[in-house]
């Protein structure tokens, strides 16, 4: 397993939607995750693009917007 892998496994298992899977199957899943670090005020999609990506908070807070408003908050560890 790649140091990068381990990286991903830890931030994972952090995770309330994937923590409950095993390491074994963490292990499998973890070279198809990217971990990204995004500047504060950065916007990482915009409401009207098409989007296949899905973003698990590790640390700091996401902002979603409606128009430029924000009308919700991640701020928990693994929210998604």
């Amino acid at each position: 397993m790649f140091e990068n892998n381990l990286s991903v496994i830890k931030c994972l298992k952090k995770s309330r939607l994937l923590n409950p899977l095993s390491d074994d199957l963490l292990e499998k899943l973890a070279p198809i995750f990217t971990l990204k670090h995004f500047p504060k005020q950065t916007e990482i999609h915009k409401e009207s693009q098409q989007n296949d990506q899905l973003y698990f908070l590790i640390n700091g807070e996401i902002a979603i917007c409606s128009n430029g408003d924000p009308v919700f908050k991640l701020k928990r560890l693994g929210d998604m």
